[in-house]
């Protein structure tokens, strides 16, 4: 018996939203931190032209490439456009290739939950020195540090409602 749609949204599709939205406002940040790296670099060719150095633009390039990549990840994930290698899992049998990517994604969310937490620590002790990447001048990275638990924790969960989708879709499945 499939269940009744009564109308009202329910928890998974409002969180399904505001994760699809944070993950597309995270995707829009990584798209503007690659414009501005670019930026960044061509207003460093064009300052040393001049014997001038951009004061701070190395290590806003340095710490603007990670933000970039880790803000992007849940998108990607949400989207399926990971790299994947499956020379060894595409000759499994399909049943065997649904249950290894089931126990990948388990695997993913503890291993995504521990990192989240471990650069959680990193980020708030180095918040708490204010750390700076001295260079020209003194550029303060603790606000990339703490993008970085965010993006983590946001995967974190894009993984787990994944993996629960997928889990609740092939038990409803098989219990019709």
């Amino acid at each position: 018996m499939k269940p009744v749609y009564d109308g009202a949204p329910s928890v998974g599709s409002r969180l399904g939203r505001l994760l699809g939205s944070t993950e597309r406002v995270m995707s829009g940040a990584a798209s503007g931190g690659i414009l501005l790296i670019m930026a960044l670099g061509a207003a460093g060719v064009v300052s040393r032209m001049f014997s001038w150095a951009l004061p701070g633009g190395i290590e806003a390039m340095r710490n603007l490439m990670a933000a970039v990549v880790f803000l992007g990840l849940a998108y990607t994930q949400a989207q399926n456009r990971h790299i994947r290698m499956d020379i060894i899992e595409k000759r499994f049998p399909p049943r065997l290739r649904l249950i290894v990517g089931e126990v990948v994604l388990l695997i993913s969310v503890i291993l995504f939950a521990i990192v989240t937490g471990k650069t959680g620590q990193i980020a708030y002790d180095s918040w708490q020195m204010r750390e700076v990447d001295w260079g020209l001048i003194a550029f303060p990275i603790y606000p990339f540090k703490m993008l970085l638990p965010f993006a983590f924790a946001v995967l974190t969960v894009r993984i787990a409602v994944q993996f629960v989708t997928n889990w609740t879709g092939r038990h409803a499945r098989r219990t019709e």
